[in-house]
């Protein structure tokens, strides 16, 4: 996102200074008014910091054309990364006109325009706000202990969402449900060898004859049933005490 942040805030820079200004994130190396034959601005990224006044707490459900959920989305987070901005200049007079342009532009609006959002931020909707020279409760975060005394310095707040790339996907909606057991042949049910292979077999819905699948009508289930009592009934004469 820092990336992003750094090549919105050029273009904006490019587009409020005169043309064949150059931006750059490198220190400056001149001394001011040595004779520079072009303009360049140096921003110095001083400090990155979360803004917890935007923080959201809420994940967002993500939904498709027919508007059923497909997808959670993490909150946004919001951060503030503070640039401290010097001029390279031909003097001294020309590096304060470059400053005073950038401050009326901040002036002017404090929203990065749609145009200048590149990066991962032109994949939001999400506005990025910019504060020029903001008050000193503001900007004290970004006070740098070695930033240059031989320098006019202007502090450039930029405050930017990290929108999470990867959602928390939903599985495919279920679309049919099968309940139901598969009757036990009298093989699978000696304590022989066979007894593993029963137990795998065997569903926590019983002993029904066949699949049974959710909604069969009420009288079928009966029907089932009566199946069911009917062959326990001829086991039980098969297997009583007396016969041969």
């Amino acid at each position: 996102m820092i990336d992003a942040v750094d090549a919105s805030v050029a273009a904006w820079l490019k587009r409020a200074c005169p043309k064949g200004t150059g931006v750059t994130f490198e220190p400056p190396g001149d001394r001011p008014g040595t004779g520079a034959k072009t303009d360049v601005l140096h921003l110095f990224l001083a400090d990155v910091r979360a803004d917890l006044s935007g923080q959201g707490g809420d994940v967002v459900e993500v939904r498709d054309s027919s508007g059923r959920p497909v997808a959670r989305q993490a909150p946004v987070q919001w951060y503030q990364l503070a640039y401290e901005i010097t001029v390279t200049a031909a003097s001294v007079h020309d590096e304060h006109r470059l400053l005073g342009t950038i401050l009326t532009a901040g002036a002017l609006g404090q929203m990065l325009p749609r145009d200048c959002q590149l990066g991962s931020l032109s994949d939001t909707e999400l506005p990025v706000l910019l504060r020029v020279a903001p008050p000193t409760s503001e900007r004290s975060f970004a006070e740098s202990a070695d930033k240059r005394r031989d320098r006019t310095t202007l502090d450039l707040v930029v405050t930017a969402p990290l929108v999470p790339s990867v959602p928390i996907e939903f599985g495919t909606p279920v679309s049919e449900v099968l309940l139901g057991v598969e009757r036990l042949s009298a093989d699978d049910a000696d304590d022989g060898d066979n007894t593993g292979r029963a137990a795998e077999r065997r569903t926590p819905m019983g002993d029904l004859p066949l699949r049974q699948r959710v909604g069969m009508p009420p009288h079928r289930i009966e029907e089932f049933a009566g199946t069911r009592d009917a062959g326990k009934e001829d086991s039980g004469r098969k297997n009583s005490p007396g016969r041969s």
